[in-house]
């Protein structure tokens, strides 16, 4: 039987950044500390602290890079004398060398396996055993962002932080055990391979036994001779009454497998396993013969107490049922493998998992070029232990080489690696890399593909999620001919929160705050935090839900993997997630909210846009995504049509039988917008299947009324064409304001529109009139581009995007009239808001602005996209809206919002409160140039 020996977890210890200890001439006792094996060394107080403050990510709060020494002393029981002793090593960083008695005896390196030690001849029972450890965790290959080691992530985490073992092992034993699950047959195939001195021709003497309890209380027995190389194989039929594991149904069953010697136990050992058979039919994925959909999200390796993978079965099982509670049921590993207690919890709570080697690198980017050897040769071992040490789990279906590993075609190297992992593993799924290569995949060797449905040709992330609900993703899963998941799908962000700083109180700090705070403080922005927290919350999770919702709608898509369910620490520090980096509640969501578009089965809406004109009939088209349990056999839609004061229409539809693991389409729903006044229209599904209650989703839509403008002949200058959209008796003019060479506007004249500052616009204003000045983008001297959207990830990390700010707030105030609003960004805006620009008022600190545009934390401009103010004796109106952009001036919401803006500005309300300079003015919008040779 093999034996774990008792070690004390605490060992002697020592730095040595020098490199000058000699082990063959260093005894334990002359190591100068003490530390636990149970924790890196930094957690437990060993390094210096960094001058080094990054702003875009955390730090480390003692750091140290290098080589360290453990040691203790082990007495070997007597009774062991026929036993060989192995060293385990868990959850070390990353290259070690154990010496046994003074004696070299071998190294090791690996971010993702145990390091195994044979002690050999040095260590005997009876006696004494001196084992010095030499711990590195130098960067010894070109894979520093790895997310299990890279600064923005897990840190370059040095130390044993998951144990030290010592085990006694038989002088004949199994060295391995090979566990084939075949759900289809109720089947168990496991195959033992024994390791040890067995004398030739003695396999006869040995037998392996497995026994394995099913759920009736039986125990089914199965035994077999090893062969003359030392395996034996055997299939155990567990019953018809046998249950499969799967993401609803985590059955588990234990195998206890026994090596005996003419009937005498001599080793045994136990494997949890599940039935479950994961396989690719086409475009779908397969689970025990039914497709699944993965709803998954990522995990970066993120541990903020620890900056390590933690030990602890709890934690991981706290994070599987949080993620469970919000409709996930997949997890894709970025670049790591975790522990084992991560896996056993896997397990346990049904999740899915893809698995990776720990790289995120550059070696595999060059198609006609070969890795760097050393490197791939690592990848290649880190493949085969991991294969081996993930055997038993259900949990583990999905293996990926890496993330972002090629170019736009595939690599020889990786196609190897994929091969390989099948033939050592069939009962899993394999890709070449996580992320990256264009498809038609070629001559990529894939099981499944992880294109990225941000920036895959044709999309782009600008339009990750739109207002109008029949597109999808279908241009790039059409290309493919295998599964599909949406690499790192989503990736929109909200409001920085400083108050989570307090949670860290480990071994990490929150460094990226530090100038946060500071710009805080200077913007004395301290108090509006709840605010702009909460409407770039809303925000991210609005767009969230349209994404994943576009991406549900896409035909031959076979999952999701969302960045992220939590934010990103590094990289610029991106606020992705509607849980924070400790899996806490930032409270912009709840799991019934997300799970309505998130969950096995999915009621799907597709319009070309949601707003209307009062009158107008929006005919609106329902899907089912439906992965739940079985057919949906009495499959009801209840829906309704509401406004603030109550059902405007409600019905209940018939869609018969809904299949498994598709999307079905049902009859459209049609509803007449209702008439006089503009609202927001809520319109609610649930789908029930019989009593039973399945999911339930809803969309917003704005209606408006048919607005004509009041009497201004003779009142209205503009030098804008798309004016006479709105205003037909505007007088239009290129030049407005100049006759001949000199300033004279026609008597009458209320209000000027203009699309620039002139120096006619500032003689109008100072003599008492009023401008709406709809500025040009090359009109305006400080101004940011604004995408509907939150901004992709992090304005450190990405600056040159389309759009970096991150929402808009919407304040009570008359030029905004009857359009309505929440106070906040919703679809309705996202005509006139995408492409536009926000106005910097950081140079004009009397302005309020009406409709205040967010800025990304890192940078806190002032900005908006409305205001007023007094220049002169006049008045100024500035908005910077699409108000007269030709792709969106005919919508309903467009027109409506111009007539309430201009009925303001022509009545007595008009009355701005703040005043500023000419040179304020000209600051912001600098005087246009004239040609007056055309005049």
């Amino acid at each position: 039987m093999t034996h774990e020996i008792p070690i004390d977890p605490m060992w002697r210890f020592q730095l040595d950044p020098g490199e000058r200890v000699q082990a063959e001439s260093t005894a334990v006792d002359q190591l100068e500390s003490r530390i636990s094996v149970h924790g890196s060394w930094e957690e437990q107080g060993y390094g210096e602290r960094s001058a080094h403050q990054p702003i875009g990510t955390w730090k480390k709060k003692k750091e140290y890079t290098g080589t360290a020494w453990y040691g203790t002393v082990i007495d070997l029981p007597e009774y062991l004398e026929d036993y060989h002793f192995r060293l385990i090593i868990s959850g070390v960083h990353w290259q070690t060398a154990l010496w046994v008695n003074g004696q070299a005896a071998g190294q090791r390196q690996s971010l993702v396996n145990d390091h195994c030690y044979e002690l050999g001849e040095e260590a005997k029972a009876g006696g004494s055993c001196e084992l010095l450890i030499r711990v590195n965790n130098e960067m010894r290959m070109e894979m520093e962002e790895t997310h299990i080691h890279s600064y923005h992530t897990a840190t370059n985490w040095g130390g044993i932080t998951g144990g030290v073992r010592l085990e006694a092992v038989p002088r004949v034993s199994m060295r391995e055990i090979t566990l084939t699950p075949d759900a289809e047959r109720r089947q168990i195939g496991v195959v033992a391979k024994l390791g040890g001195n067995a004398a030739s021709g003695e396999s006869a003497l040995y037998s392996v036994e497995v026994r394995v309890k099913v759920n009736n209380g039986l125990t089914v027995i199965g035994a077999a001779q090893p062969d003359e190389e030392g395996t034996a194989a055997v299939e155990l039929e567990l019953g018809l009454e046998a249950e499969l594991w799967s993401d609803s149904n985590p059955q588990l069953y234990t195998a206890d497998v026994f090596l005996k010697r003419e009937g005498r136990i001599v080793d045994a050992q136990t494997r949890r396993f599940g039935l479950r058979n994961m396989k690719a039919d086409g475009t779908r994925l397969m689970l025990n013969g039914e497709a699944v959909f993965l709803r998954g999200y990522v995990d970066c390796c993120v541990f903020p107490l620890t900056g390590y993978p933690v030990w602890d079965i709890e934690v991981y099982r706290r994070q599987f049922r949080i993620a469970r509670s919000y409709g996930f049921n997949h997890v894709r590993l970025h670049g790591w493998s975790p522990p084992k207690p991560f896996w056993l919890a896997a397990d346990e709570e049904g999740m899915l998992v893809q698995t990776e080697l720990p790289q995120w690198s550059r070696h595999y980017r060059t198609r006609s070029r070969d890795a760097d050897s050393e490197a791939h040769s690592f990848y290649r071992q880190e493949l085969k232990e991991l294969l081996g040490a993930l055997n038993e789990h259900p949990s583990f279906v999905l293996l990926s080489m890496g993330n972002e590993l090629i170019g736009k075609e595939g690599h020889a190297q990786l196609n190897e690696l994929v091969r390989e992992a099948r033939e050592t593993d069939p009962t899993r799924l394999y890709t070449d890399n996580t992320g990256f290569g264009h498809l038609p995949e070629g001559d990529r060797e894939g099981d499944f593909y992880i294109p990225t449905l941000n920036w895959h040709p044709p999309v782009n992330t600008d339009f990750a999620a739109t207002p109008d609900t029949t597109q999808d993703f279908a241009a790039v899963t059409r290309l493919g001919s295998k599964p599909m998941l949406a690499h790192e799908h989503g990736q929109f962000t909200m409001y920085v929160r400083p108050q989570e700083e307090e949670k860290y109180t480990g071994a990490l700090e929150p460094s990226w705050l530090s100038y946060i705070n500071e710009n805080l403080q200077y913007k004395q922005w301290e108090g509006r935090l709840p605010e702009f927290q909460r409407i770039t919350g809303s925000l991210l999770m609005d767009c969230l839900k349209e994404a994943m919702e576009r991406a549900r709608r896409t035909p031959d898509l076979a999952g999701i993997q969302l960045l992220d369910i939590r934010d990103f620490p590094g990289q610029g520090h991106a606020t992705t997630g509607f849980l924070d980096v400790f899996w806490d509640e930032k409270g912009i969501t709840t799991p019934e909210a997300v799970r309505a578009f998130n969950g096995e089965t999915v009621l799907l809406m597709r319009s070309g846009g949601r707003t209307f004109f009062e009158g107008e009939q929006a005919k609106l088209a329902l899907e089912i995504s439906h992965y739940g349990s079985g057919t949906l056999d009495e499959a009801l839609i209840n829906w309704s049509f509401a406004d603030q004061d109550g059902v405007l229409a409600s019905g209940i539809a018939e869609a018969g039988s809904i299949e498994k693991g598709r999307t079905t389409r049902l009859q459209p729903i049609a509803f007449v917008m209702p008439e006089g006044t503009a609202g927001k229209i809520k319109f609610s599904v649930a789908l029930s299947d019989g009593s039973r209650a399945i999911n339930a989703n809803e969309w917003s839509f704005w209606v408006f009324p048919r607005v004509f403008p009041q009497e201004h002949k003779g009142q209205v200058l503009t030098n804008i064409d798309n004016v006479r959209t709105f205003l037909q008796d505007a007088v239009y003019s290129q030049q407005i304001g100049i006759h001949w060479l000199s300033y004279r506007v026609e008597a009458g004249t209320k209000l000027i529109i203009a699309d620039r500052m002139s120096k006619e616009l500032l003689q109008f204003m100072h003599d008492g009139g009023s401008v709406w000045l709809m500025p040009a983008k090359d009109a305006l001297q400080d101004s940011i581009s604004i995408h509907h959207l939150p901004i992709f990830w992090n304005y450190l990390w990405f600056p040159n995007q389309r759009g970096t700010t991150m929402g808009l707030i919407l304040n009570e105030h008359p030029a905004l009239g009857r359009f309505p609003h929440e106070g906040q960004t919703d679809w309705h805006l996202y005509g006139m808001t995408e492409h536009s620009v926000a106005v910097s008022l950081d140079a004009m600190p009397s302005v309020e602005p009406i409709v205040e545009v967010i800025d990304h934390f890192a940078r806190m401009k002032r900005l908006a996209s409305v205001f007023e103010c007094r220049v002169g004796a006049g008045k100024l109106f500035v908005s910077t809206l699409r108000l007269t952009d030709e792709d969106v001036c005919k919508k309903p919401e467009t027109l409506f919002l111009f007539h309430e803006i201009f009925t303001y500005l022509m009545s007595e309300k008009f009355s701005p409160a703040a005043r500023i300079s000419a040179a304020e003015l000209l600051a912001q919008f600098p005087i246009a140039g004239v040609s007056y040779d055309v005049i």
